[in-house]
């Protein structure tokens, strides 16, 4: 599985069908984390409530919610989206 850093020109692309306030991370962020053969669409991040993991055809994109403060809200499905930390269930993530 590659993990993939997004260009700008292609984070505001992705970001424009999120709907929220993110940018791209190095790939080393994302870890070991894998899309596997998930659906694209965004995903928790596996250690850190304020980042979320897209895949789109089975990569792997490491995005930072802003502005500071806003968690990862993994509804609605399939996308998701940053929100205020009192509107998202920390206890229950979505992963692929």
């Amino acid at each position: 599985m590659k993990i993939q850093t997004v260009a700008a020109a292609a984070a505001g692309t992705l970001l424009l069908s999120l709907g929220a306030f993110a940018t791209a991370t190095p790939a080393s962020a994302a870890g070991d984390y894998s899309c596997g053969n998930a659906e694209d669409g965004a995903y928790s991040h596996p250690r850190r409530v304020d980042a979320y993991v897209q895949c789109v055809n089975h990569l792997a994109y490491v995005f930072d919610c802003h502005p500071s403060g806003l968690f990862y809200n993994p509804y609605p499905r399939p996308w998701g989206k940053c929100d205020w930390p009192e509107n998202v269930d920390v206890y229950a993530p979505v992963y692929p």
